[in-house]
């Protein structure tokens, strides 16, 4: 059976928010015996579609192991089902010529190389910039929590503030945090960075020459 671009991208978006219901479903992903699968399904949508929206207390509702279903939901949210399913594409191979012609409008490179060069330098951006994210926030956790807690807190944040998610293993949120810049500045540049999205960051991060090979409409801006 073939399946259209778009067909693709919306059987990931449902496969991956039943999945993570699933999961989330599961005895070891929650801290209570008893659990709905309502909730689960609902965290998992919010989580998917990165709304910060939550009818429980993530961090006493579900385990760490539920806690890191919900960030990489939170991930894989953040990156973009077109993008995401792009790359599970590129991976396996199996591009038709039809599906590569639709790819490249739908991502404005004047090539399926370029596509790739593209989605490669995205994942450096992103996972980069959650990396120093993370690295920050966990030197500033350091002084409140053990080593171990403090790692798994600043990953978490990380990630929740580069993908503007706005979940949190804290039951207030980041509200303990409110005298402390360090953490209110780094939140706050990453949720900016990851608001403008890895396509804009890479416009004005590669050399103009090498932006306009890539974005035929960007070398009109250029070269007027």
């Amino acid at each position: 059976m073939k399946f259209s671009p778009a067909k693709t991208l919306i059987l990931f978006f449902l496969g991956l928010i039943v999945a993570g219901a699933a999961l989330l479903s599961l005895p070891a992903s929650n801290s209570f015996s008893k659990f709905s699968f309502i909730t689960n399904l609902f965290t998992s949508v919010s989580a998917v579609c990165v709304t910060g929206l939550s009818v429980v207390d993530i961090g006493e509702y579900y385990s760490t192991f539920g806690q890191s279903i919900i960030l990489i939901l939170i991930q894989l949210g953040g990156l973009g089902y077109m993008f995401v399913s792009t790359v599970i594409t590129l991976l396996l191979g199996k591009v038709a010529l039809k599906d590569r012609r639709i790819m490249q409008e739908l991502f404005d490179v004047s090539s399926f190389k370029g596509l790739k060069y593209l989605l490669s330098k995205a994942i450096i951006f992103v996972l980069g910039i959650e990396f120093v994210g993370a690295v920050v926030l966990i030197l500033i956790f350091l002084r409140d929590f053990s080593f171990l807690r403090a790692v798994y807190l600043g990953i978490f944040h990380s990630i929740s503030a580069f993908c503007n998610a706005g979940f949190s293993v804290f039951n207030n949120s980041l509200a303990m945090f409110a005298g402390n810049p360090a953490v209110i500045y780094t939140v706050s540049i990453l949720i900016i960075l990851g608001g403008l999205g890895f396509f804009v960051m890479l416009i004005f991060t590669m050399p103009i020459k090498k932006s306009a090979d890539i974005y035929p409409r960007t070398q009109k801006l250029f070269f007027l």
